[in-house]
């Protein structure tokens, strides 16, 4: 008996571990209204933009659009345009495999080398 509690404990485990996390549609992504910018600290010219938390097929999700204003100073200025800019940004992933950061599930939906990125995130654990 205490070999199968055993055993039945480890299979939760590594089934928590291992866990099984699919990528919203990027449908679903294009639908974002961002919400909070954030400058960067050390390129005044990057900006980046999350959502509030969305819910998606019972997850919560928050979709994060970034890239370079070098004509935006004012928050109010970084939304509207970042909003804009987001329009004319196509997903260049249309089916992103989520993968595990320290406290989170990504999903990106543009390739690397581009002047902009999205992605989706939905906190671990």
């Amino acid at each position: 008996m205490k070999k199968l509690l055993l055993l039945l404990s480890l299979v939760c485990v590594a089934s928590a571990l291992y866990a099984v996390v699919y990528c919203p549609p990027p449908e679903w992504v294009r639908t974002a209204k961002f919400k909070i910018p954030k400058q960067n600290l050390y390129d005044e010219t990057q900006w980046n933009f999350l959502t509030e938390w969305m819910q998606y097929e019972g997850e919560l999700w928050q979709i994060e659009y970034g890239s370079f204003f070098p004509h935006v100073h004012t928050v109010e200025e970084s939304l509207k345009t970042g909003q804009q800019a987001y329009l004319h940004s196509p997903p260049t992933v249309h089916y992103p495999e989520a993968y595990a950061t320290p406290g989170y599930w990504l999903c990106e939906y543009t390739s690397s080398g581009k002047t902009y990125w999205i992605t989706a995130l939905h906190q671990r654990g």
